[in-house]
C-alpha cells in the first residue's frame, strides 16, 4: 500500500492477508486483529519518516507474525506481549531500541539484519544473547570510520555477511564471529583473536585489486588466519575490467601449498553461493 487512505480497503479481508508491506502504520489499525499476517514490512525511503510505535505489535493483534522489517521505530523499554519474530529487519540510528526489540524475541530470532545509519561510540552495558541466531548481516551506511563493533552474543552464529555503502569498515561490525561457518566481508581482516574465524569453511570477499593481492598472498602464508577454509570466492565489483581479468588469470595459476582440503578459488561479477534468510525460515 503506497497511500494511507488504503488502508480502510482491506478491513474486511484482515484475517486472509498473509504478507503486508506499507510505509504506514496508522492509527486505524491497533483494533484490528490480523490472524494469518506471517511477514510484515513497515517500509519508508525518507529518513525523517514516520516513526512506528512497536507497543502496537502485539501477539494479540498479530498471532502468527514471524517476519518483521521496520525502517524507522519508535523505542519503548518494554515489550510485554511481542511476537515470537524468526527475522527482524531494522534500520537504526542509535542502538538502544533495536536492543530491546532483539531482547523481546531473543529466545525465536533466526535471523538478524541491521542497517546503522550512524556510528556508535559507546554502548550502555547489554547481556542480550540470541541462541538461535544463525544468519547475522550488519550495513553500514555512512562515510566515517564505524566505532565500536556489534555487541550481542550470538554463540550459534553461523552465517555472517558485512556490507558498506561507502568505505570498507577498518574492523570486523560484529565480536562474536567464533562459530560462524560462512562470511561475506567488503574488506579483509585479520582479526586480534585468530580463534574469530576458527570455524569458517566459506569466504566470499569483494575487494579492490590490490586487496585483492593481499588477501590471497595472507591466506597463502597464514594457513592459522581461516584454518578450516575450504571454500573462498570473490566478487569482482570493485574492480576495472582489466584488473578482473588479471584476477581471474592469477586464480586459475593459483596452487595452494599449506591447505590440503581447500578449493580452487573463484571471481566473479555475482556471488556463486548465496547466504539467503530463505534457506533456513519459513518466509
Amino acid at each position: 500500500m503506497k497511500d494511507p487512505y488504503d488502508i480502510d480497503e482491506i478491513e474486511e479481508v484482515v484475517d486472509r492477508i498473509q504478507c503486508l508491506s506499507t510505509p504506514f502504520f496508522v492509527q486505524d489499525m491497533p483494533e484490528w486483529i490480523f490472524s494469518a499476517l506471517t511477514t510484515l514490512r513497515c517500509l519508508d525511503t525518507e529518513v525523517g519518516g514516520e516513526l512506528v510505535d512497536l507497543g502496537e505489535i502485539t501477539t494479540l493483534r498479530f498471532p502468527n507474525l514471524r517476519h518483521l522489517e521496520i525502517h524507522h521505530i519508535y523505542a519503548d523499554p518494554t515489550y510485554d506481549d511481542f511476537p515470537p519474530l524468526e527475522s527482524l529487519h531494522l534500520i537504526v540510528s542509535e542502538d538502544n531500541g533495536w536492543q530491546d526489540i532483539a531482547s523481546a524475541c531473543s529466545a525465536s530470532l533466526v535471523s538478524l539484519q541491521i542497517k546503522r545509519i550512524f556510528p556508535v561510540l559507546y554502548f550502555q552495558n547489554t547481556d542480550i544473547i540470541l541462541p538461535r541466531l544463525r544468519h547475522l548481516k550488519i550495513v553500514k551506511l555512512w562515510e566515517e570510520e564505524m566505532g565500536l563493533p556489534l555487541n550481542i552474543n550470538t554463540p550459534n552464529l553461523q552465517f555472517y555477511i558485512e556490507d558498506d555503502e561507502e568505505n570498507p569498515p577498518e574492523q570486523l561490525m560484529h565480536g562474536h564471529l567464533s562459530s560462524a561457518t560462512h562470511m561475506r566481508l567488503k574488506a579483509f581482516h585479520i582479526p586480534n583473536h585468530l580463534a574469530t574465524t576458527l570455524n569458517a569453511h566459506a569466504l566470499q570477499l569483494e575487494l579492490k585489486f590490490a586487496d585483492f593481492c593481499d588477501a590471497l598472498d595472507k591466506l597463502t602464508k597464514n594457513s592459522s588466519i581461516f584454518p578450516c577454509l575450504e571454500h573462498l570466492e570473490f566478487r569482482s565489483g570493485l574492480m576495472e575490467e582489466w584488473e578482473a581479468n588479471e584476477a581471474r588469470r592469477m586464480l586459475e595459476e593459483f596452487v595452494w601449498e599449506s591447505r590440503p582440503n581447500m578449493k580452487l578459488p573463484t571471481i566473479s561479477d555475482h556471488w556463486i553461493k548465496e547466504f539467503s534468510v530463505e534457506s533456513f525460515t519459513e518466509v
